[in-house]
């Protein structure tokens, strides 16, 4: 890993998406285009720069809706994306859907167990998953324990609150990064990364990692989530990248990120700007974005969350970088090695500045 004010290179900087819904789109009948000719959607990603993906798990998912990452659909994909050439991220939820900053609900199969028993269920599933990806040739490259844990994991045991639940929380983490390494063996090794969703959040962040340093829990990685819409302006975003860098002298990596391409999100999330998102828009914010995760001190890469879910994702289908009907939006072409560089001051789909206080929705 490089030092601290190291500067990534093409070679070590992670250009990724979260592309867990993929094998379900091109089953349901997607069909992902460029300059209207139907493509291989992996070898579109390859050839605008993309390097790494990203795969959720979930322990047993219902099979409804977005809920389909269950291991035998994410060991298919899993081995399509390295047969691609690509690195993977596997990204364990510990809950049977979704876990996020308001979700970290336990498997159902995991209700009632004490906390000895949690800690021993996350060691020997963690490992058995990874064995499986082993044997299948799609060892992760990296592997996150928990999505967006910046409340705990594996509520209530692990839920954040007095000191002692710290104590528990992290016996989960530790269990988790044990799992990988036993999974994958001698020999192989596999980064490990502590997530939350607190992108721009400088104060929250030094809070959550001086805390879980301090419990011993050892790690690689930092991720964390930036959308512009939740996670303040990519001042925010700068500041608490090059301050994470200073405290831990660990890579960081915007793990998940999303911006629109055009009307659809209203619904769900306010914006404070008037002016409509558009693709253009959309590809010049991104671009913003990862300068200024290249810029930071052990900046070690962005990943572009769904950028394939373009049906049956309401709001979502406009954060996609495919339209409706599955052909590549401009923002795309962010994720190239050199991207093209707008004017800091040129007013962009919704933004105002966008190098400084872009706002996304």
């Amino acid at each position: 890993m490089a030092g601290t004010g190291d500067s990534p290179d093409a070679a070590t900087f992670a250009r990724g998406a979260d592309i867990s819904l993929l094998q379900q789109m091109e089953d349901s009948g997607v069909v992902y285009t460029e300059n209207g000719q139907a493509k291989d959607p992996l070898a579109i990603f390859r050839n605008h720069g993309f390097n790494y993906m990203r795969l959720r798990l979930f322990h047993t998912p219902s099979g409804k809706g977005a809920q389909v990452n269950d291991l035998p659909y994410t060991l298919r994909l899993a081995q399509r994306i390295k047969a691609s050439g690509f690195k993977l991220l596997l990204n364990f939820h510990y809950s049977d859907t979704w876990a996020d900053p308001g979700h970290q609900r336990l498997p159902a199969v995991w209700q009632g167990m004490s906390h000895e028993q949690l800690v021993n269920q996350v060691f020997e599933y963690t490992r058995t998953v990874i064995e499986q990806f082993a044997e299948h040739d799609c060892l992760p490259d990296m592997v996150q324990i928990g999505n967006e844990i910046g409340g705990g994991m594996l509520w209530d045991d692990g839920r954040l609150g007095s000191p002692a639940q710290w104590s528990k929380f992290a016996d989960l983490v530790k269990a988790g990064a044990r799992g990988v390494r036993a999974g994958a063996g001698e020999g192989r090794p596999v980064e490990i990364m502590v997530h939350i969703a607190r992108g721009g959040d400088k104060r929250a962040c030094a809070w959550f990692f001086d805390n879980l340093l301090a419990q011993g829990v050892a790690f690689d990685v930092i991720g964390l989530s930036y959308y512009p819409f939740w996670h303040g302006t990519l001042d925010d975003l700068r500041e608490n990248l090059e301050s994470l860098a200073r405290r831990y002298d660990k890579g960081v990596i915007v793990v998940e990120t999303g911006c629109n391409w055009g009307e659809g999100w209203d619904a769900v999330a306010g914006s404070d700007s008037p002016d409509p998102p558009t693709p253009e828009g959309q590809r010049v914010f991104v671009e913003a974005l990862i300068r200024t995760a290249k810029a930071a001190p052990n900046g070690r890469g962005v990943f572009y969350w769904a950028p394939e879910w373009i049906r049956d994702g309401g709001p979502w289908h406009k954060r996609a970088l495919f339209d409706e009907t599955g052909e590549v939006l401009p923002g795309m072409q962010a994720f190239q090695e050199q991207p093209r560089a707008a004017p800091l001051t040129q007013e962009v789909g919704n933004t105002r500045d966008p190098q400084t206080s872009w706002r996304c929705r």
